[in-house]
C-alpha cells in the first residue's frame, strides 16, 4: 500500500477546496506539500452539473454578489470592473455605461449586478492553471480520516484505477459540499437530468408541478413558463406550503413578495459576511426566497393573468413533479462524514472552523462550506462564506510552527495580488 507524505490535504475538490488552496499557494506554500482528493476534474465541475440541470446556462446570472470570486483572494476587482474591463477592450460603449449604471444605481432602481456563470468558471479556470491546480489533484474518492499516534492524520482513498492510498498529512480541509435528498417514487430531483420531460411536454403537453419557492424552483418555473408559451397546453403549478400573502417573514420583518414568493437579493445582507451583521445568524436567517429581477416578476405576472401559472398549497394531480426544495441539510449526510461524526461522537468546531477533537499542537481538521453548518456562522454555502472560513483557517496556522505559513506584510499581499493581475504563475 503507498504512503505518501503532504502537508496539507482537502478533500471535496469542489469550490470551496479551491478557495483554501488558492490562498496556501498565495502564502507560499509549494505545490509539492499539498493534495486534492476528489473524482472531479475542476473545482466547478459539480456546481455546473447542478446549474445546467435547472437550466442555468452559462449566460445566466448567478445570486452571487460582484466582489464574492473564489478566484481572487482580494476581491478586488470584482466581477463587475473585469465585466467593465472587458467591454472597453471590445469597444462595446453602451454596455460600458449599462454596467456602470447599474451598479450606482442597484438597491435604489432596476436589477443588481450579478456575475453570469460562464464568467465564473472562466475566471476559476484561469486561477486553478496560475496556481497549478491540476499538478495537486489526486483523481479519487478519500474513504476515511484517523488521527495517528503521532498526532498527524491519515487520509484513506481510492484512486479511479482501485488502488489503494494513505496520505499522512498535519492538516486537512473537509469540503465536500452538498448531499442529494432521497425523494419519494414518482418525485424528480430539480438536478437530475429532465429534459426528457420538455420533450414530452412539447410533444403531448401536460401539467408540470414544481415544489420549492428559492431560486432554484424560481429557474425551472421562468423555464417552463418560457416552454408553455412556445408550444401551448401546458400549465405550470407551484406548490408552496403557505403562500405568505402577508409580507411579513419568519423574522417579523417585512419582505417583498408576489404570489407567495419571496423575495430577497440575497440569502443574507452583505454585512453579514464579516460586518457589523456577523454575529446575527438568527435574527438574518430567511426562509427560502428568490432574487427580485424586474424581467422575472413581469414574466410570473403575465403567465398567472393567461391561466398557464398558479400556485397552490398541496400537490395536485400532474404529468410530472419535480421537487426544487434544494438538498439535504444533515451535514453529516454523506458516506464519509457519516464515518467521522460517529467515531468522533460530536463534532465540534472552534471559531477557526477547526474540529476541536482532531486538533492538537501539531496537526488539525477543518470543515467548509455546508459541511460546517451549524457553527454560528450563517452564509457559509456561499463563494464569500468559503472564502471566509479560507480567511479563519489561514489564521490559525499562521499560528502554528508546523505549518510554515506567516501572516504577510502589506506589502508582500500586494506583490501577490499584482501577480494576479498579472495573471503570472506562482
Amino acid at each position: 500500500m503507498v504512503v505518501e507524505e503532504k502537508k496539507f490535504v482537502t478533500i471535496g475538490g469542489g469550490i470551496g477546496s479551491f478557495t483554501w488552496v488558492d490562498a496556501l499557494r498565495i502564502y507560499g506554500v509549494p505545490k509539492k506539500d499539498i493534495a486534492i482528493i476528489s473524482p472531479l476534474h475542476t473545482p466547478y465541475q459539480q456546481f455546473k452539473k447542478y446549474c445546467d440541470a435547472i437550466g442555468l446556462t452559462s449566460s445566466h446570472r448567478l445570486r452571487s454578489d460582484s466582489g464574492s470570486r473564489p478566484d481572487n483572494y482580494w476581491g478586488f476587482p470584482g466581477y463587475a470592473v473585469s465585466e467593465i474591463w472587458e467591454e472597453i477592450l471590445a469597444d462595446k460603449p453602451k454596455a460600458v455605461m449599462k454596467t456602470i449604471v447599474q451598479l450606482i444605481m442597484e438597491s435604489l432602481y432596476g436589477d443588481f449586478y450579478t456575475p453570469s456563470a460562464g464568467r465564473v468558471y472562466k475566471s476559476i479556470d484561469s486561477e486553478a492553471k496560475r496556481i497549478g491546480w491540476s499538478e495537486m489533484l489526486y483523481l479519487g474518492i478519500a474513504t476515511s480520516i484517523k488521527k495517528l499516534p503521532n498526532t498527524k492524520i491519515a487520509v484513506s482513498l481510492k484512486t479511479q484505477s482501485g488502488a489503494t492510498k494513505i496520505i499522512h498529512t498535519h492538516a486537512v480541509l473537509i469540503a465536500l459540499g452538498h448531499t442529494r435528498k432521497e425523494r419519494k417514487k414518482g418525485i424528480i430531483s430539480a438536478y437530475d437530468n429532465h429534459s426528457y420531460i420538455k420533450e414530452q411536454l412539447k410533444k403531448k403537453g401536460g401539467k408540470v408541478v414544481i415544489i420549492g419557492r428559492g431560486a432554484t424552483a424560481a429557474q425551472l418555473v421562468e423555464d417552463y413558463i418560457d416552454l408553455a408559451y412556445e408550444k401551448g397546453g401546458i400549465e405550470v403549478i407551484s406548490v408552496f406550503r403557505s403562500k405568505n400573502v402577508t409580507g411579513i417573514d419568519s423574522r417579523k420583518l417585512k419582505q417583498k413578495n408576489i404570489l407567495g414568493w419571496r423575495l430577497q437579493q440575497f440569502n443574507f445582507p452583505r454585512a453579514s459576511f464579516g460586518g457589523s451583521l456577523i454575529d446575527k445568524t438568527d435574527l438574518l436567517w430567511s426562509k427560502a426566497s428568490t432574487i427580485p429581477r424586474n424581467s422575472w416578476i413581469h414574466k410570473i405576472r403575465k403567465a398567472h393573468q393567461d391561466c398557464i401559472y398558479k400556485v397552490v398549497g398541496r400537490i395536485p394531480d400532474a404529468d410530472f413533479v419535480i421537487d426544487a426544495t434544494g438538498f439535504e441539510m444533515n451535514t453529516y449526510s454523506h458516506p464519509l462524514l457519516q464515518k467521522f461524526a460517529g467515531r468522533n461522537k460530536l463534532v465540534k468546531l472552534g471559531k477557526y472552523f477547526e474540529v476541536e477533537a482532531l486538533t492538537s499542537n501539531e496537526s488539525a481538521v477543518f470543515l467548509s462550506g455546508i459541511n460546517a453548518l451549524g457553527n454560528g456562522y450563517g452564509p457559509l454555502d456561499s463563494f464569500l462564506g468559503q472564502q471566509y472560513v479560507t480567511d479563519k483557517t489561514i489564521d490559525f496556522l499562521s499560528q502554528q510552527n508546523w505549518s510554515g505559513i506567516h501572516k504577510s506584510s502589506p506589502k508582500q499581499l500586494f506583490m501577490e495580488w499584482w501577480k494576479w493581475i498579472k495573471n503570472k504563475s506562482i
